[in-house]
């Protein structure tokens, strides 16, 4: 994951770059810079509203004993997709709309959920990660957990 958040930091620029020339050459170049304005003032809104909507939703899901997993990958998508729109560019911006969309935050809870073991405790949540595990575990276990009892036989 470091490997591909390194990667997308030092190539993004390399990529904006193009989109800058072929966005101005296709729809001009005072356009293109309303477009880019107006993508980062809609960036510094997105941002804003983020940061007080997530404490309400979580307090709310809290509240009602839900599991607040899906609220903080919700806001976490948001305040993202928000600080790729005040950068300047167009392919960032796609990036912004795509986590905008329900279906990508579903795919990135499900992603996310697979590390995180979550469990209701005293009127509290409590989060615990799961350790790495090897290949070899990883490919003995494929995802099924078993609940129940243990004991002794008599």
């Amino acid at each position: 994951m470091t490997r591909f958040v390194t990667l997308t930091a030092v190539l993004l620029p390399f990529l904006e770059i193009p989109g800058f020339i072929l966005v101005s050459h296709w729809i001009g170049v005072i356009p293109m810079l309303i477009l880019v304005l107006a993508g980062v003032f809609g960036g510094i809104m997105v941002l804003q509203r983020v940061g007080l909507n997530a404490v309400v939703r979580l307090r709310l899901a809290l509240a009602q004993g839900e599991e607040p997993g899906h609220t903080l990958i919700d806001a976490a998508c948001f305040a993202l997709a928000g600080f790729l729109l005040t950068i300047p560019g167009f392919i960032s911006d796609l990036i912004a709309f795509a986590l905008f969309l329900p279906w990508t935050r579903n795919y990135l809870l499900r992603r996310v959920a697979r590390h995180f073991d979550v469990s209701m405790t005293g009127g509290g949540y409590s989060f615990t990660t799961q350790q790495p595990q090897s290949k070899a575990a990883r490919k003995c276990d494929r995802g099924r957990v078993f609940r129940g009892r243990a004991g002794r036989r008599r």
